[in-house]
């Protein structure tokens, strides 16, 4: 019985074997597989590149498995050609069915430049992506015949160079009657100097040992703006952030953002204590020279001819606050 079933189940697959390799008719290969663009979005932006994903609807047309081998396709900014792309793919189609493929483009804004003249000034440009995608058939069909299907995608996309800036910055001292209530255990005759130190200190007129005995609060106030250099408008939506000055994480979360000018604002207000703060970080504060480290994911809004498009910005900024 178990030798019954073994043969049957050969029989079975060498019979479809035969069918597929014997009902397989060269002539349909006159009709090709067909590649339709289908979507764009951006995927992200950062402060030196963007990538942008392009969605293309590839129909198999024959009866049986087809195969996406390859893509190949040269880039271009309006006329100007930036660069070519491969990849290897083994994407298996069905037959008869529409499968949906999915590829990135990684474009910097040093590339952009180059090519558009005026780049800031232009408020969209064009990109181009002409291409081939190579399809193969199953190894049981013995047709030595390449397929190979050639694809335009042309998309307008608006212009994008952002930047971050930290500007009105200060640290606030507490005035000398809330002094008098935070500072204990010293001569009220004391008051005074110590206030000066402080007052000193947020000026970065120097730095004295006597206000890191103490705990007395600071406020630190600045704004961050960001902005696109670009006369694309983008408006930013949310953002989840930290930021860190020197080697203290004083602001982090969703703040609120305001847009106007063309810039995203966020007002930024926290507090730095007397005793926490390093000694590295006081020093940097005394030079009025402090590096800061911003993290997070930003979500602008562009609207190019009345379509409204999501760009997310991933940022990983590096800088220095001078005042």
């Amino acid at each position: 019985m178990k030798t019954r079933k073994i043969l049957l189940l050969v029989s079975i697959i060498s019979l479809l074997f035969y069918i597929t390799c014997t009902t397989f008719d060269p002539s349909m290969l006159q009709k090709k597989p067909t590649v339709t663009f289908k979507d764009f979005q951006f995927k992200e932006i950062t402060l030196t590149d963007m990538t942008m994903l392009f969605s293309l609807d590839v129909e198999n047309p024959y009866p049986v498995t087809l195969y996406l081998d390859s893509i190949q396709s040269q880039i271009y900014i309006d006329t100007f050609s930036l660069f070519s792309l491969q990849s290897a793919d083994k994407l298996k189609l069905p037959g008869d069915s529409k499968t949906n493929k999915t590829f990135a483009v990684t474009i910097t804004y040093e590339q952009l430049m180059k090519a558009v003249k005026e780049y800031y000034n232009k408020d969209s440009i064009v990109i181009t992506i002409q291409g081939t995608i190579a399809f193969s058939l199953p190894p049981s069909i013995q047709i030595v015949q390449s397929i190979a299907v050639p694809f335009t995608i042309k998309k307008e996309i608006p212009t994008i160079k952002p930047t971050i800036d930290i500007a009105h910055f200060k640290i606030i001292p507490p005035s000398l009657s809330d002094l008098k209530n935070i500072v204990k255990n010293i001569n009220p005759l004391e008051i005074p100097s110590l206030y000066t130190d402080i007052r000193n200190f947020c000026q970065g007129k120097g730095v004295t040992d006597s206000i890191s005995k103490f705990d007395i609060p600071l406020s630190v106030a600045f704004d961050i703006i960001i902005k696109n250099k670009t006369k694309a408008a983008l408006a930013g939506k949310s953002l989840n952030y930290n930021f860190i000055l020197y080697d203290s994480e004083i602001a982090k979360g969703q703040p609120t953002i305001q847009n106007a000018g063309g810039a995203s604002k966020i007002n930024c207000l926290t507090t730095l204590s007397t005793k926490n703060i390093s000694k590295d970080l006081t020093q940097a504060i005394a030079q009025k020279n402090i590096q800061y480290t911003m993290k997070g994911n930003m979500l602008f809004k562009a609207v190019l001819k009345g379509t409204e498009l999501p760009v997310p910005f991933t940022i990983n900024q590096q800088g220095t606050i001078k005042w």
